[in-house]
């Protein structure tokens, strides 16, 4: 059943609406296989937990991240294109997959095992709660992958180091929120990609970050909600009336190399990325919220555009200061416990 659902996904031509019915599917599937082997309901009960990068969210609310479905489909996608890619490089090994934060379903793994051999591809996953693992474990067994998963490693995506013969060729994490807060996906990237051989790819492949100034109700007037529950955003309308500030990040795996000099490869500690100093440009007064939108690149042509998907709804700022009318705006990003941006006027 689960190869049937993920050639669907897997298929370009079906639209966003045809894909409702398979993720749902899927979905369906791990919770029933999850409740039959009795790991389902520890992992409901299971907490968030607070690392030293950022929040770790419960295995409950990861594993429903896979209703996502613009989000899961891109993903699926992109990894896939990943792998045949990568084949063309590797001709006598498995393509080996790091997954920092798998959660309780490891998703998009469990999909390549339906598309490749475990001579193809293997799994290395590493999550920080037990719990999420035991459940990966169940599917796995259920599904007759075990011989793809190499490790089940509970521990901090950000610091664990690989230890394999196998070298990291792809770097997997979807440990993000929205402008890049509260969740250690910054952290993991670094880690992976400084483990991995030059020939890796870290996926997400990009995720652009840029800084806007709004008024939210011009924003928000663009989004309107059918009588049957759907949604249409109006995105290229609502964006002609915000005043852009600033590009501020484009984590791709030239500038996560750059971070990993930064920190040594080394995150036990906190650091701060500057980002730089910008003009606030000219804008009419109700133009006083700022907002960061987010675009990710999972791999190749596989985009999650802005509204698209929980990763990408804009995040506002509220609790700042009102921004001064002229002056300069200074950005920089903390890699804490509470990962984000910071600015301040000057």
């Amino acid at each position: 059943m689960l190869k049937l659902i993920i050639n669907q996904i897997l298929d370009e031509s079906l639209s966003p609406g045809k894909l409702y019915q398979p993720i749902n599917d899927w979905g369906r599937l791990f919770q029933e296989i999850t409740e039959k082997k009795g790991v389902r309901e520890l992992a409901e009960h299971k907490k968030r937990t607070l690392l030293p990068h950022g929040l770790a969210i419960d295995p409950y609310s990861a594993g429903t991240c896979l209703n996502d479905i613009i989000r899961s489909t891109q993903y699926t996608r992109g990894l896939y294109a990943a792998i045949k890619d990568l084949q063309e490089i590797i001709k006598n090994r498995p393509v080996h997959i790091v997954y920092g934060g798998c959660g309780p379903y490891a998703p998009f793994v469990m999909a390549m095992a339906t598309q490749f051999s475990p001579e193809q591809v293997q799994f290395t996953v590493i999550d920080i709660h037990k719990e999420s693992l035991e459940a990966v474990k169940s599917i796995a067994e259920e599904l007759g992958f075990r011989d793809y998963f190499r490790k089940y490693v509970q521990e901090d995506a950000v610091t664990y180091q690989v230890e394999d013969d196998l070298p990291v060729d792809i770097g997997l994490a979807e440990c993000l929120n929205k402008g890049l807060i509260k969740e250690p996906q910054l952290g993991i990237s670094v880690n992976l990609v400084n483990q991995m051989e030059d020939h890796g790819i870290m996926i997400p492949e990009r995720i652009k970050i840029d800084a806007y100034m709004i008024n939210p109700r011009t924003e928000f007037s663009y989004i309107e909600k059918e009588e049957n529950g759907k949604v249409t955003i109006h995105r290229a309308e609502a964006a002609k009336h915000r005043v852009h500030i600033a590009h501020l990040l484009d984590v791709s795996k030239p500038v996560i190399k750059e971070l990993v000099k930064i920190t040594s490869g080394n995150l036990l500690h906190n650091y701060d990325v500057e980002i730089g100093k910008f003009k606030i440009p000219d804008r009419e007064p109700e133009k006083n919220t700022l907002m960061y939108t987010t675009l990710i690149n999972t791999y190749g042509s596989f985009w999650i555009d802005e509204y698209q998907s929980g990763l990408t709804q804009p995040h506002l700022e509220h609790e700042k200061p009102v921004i001064p009318p002229s002056g300069e705006i200074h950005f920089v990003y903390k890699m804490c416990d509470m990962p984000g941006f910071t600015y301040s006027f000057g």
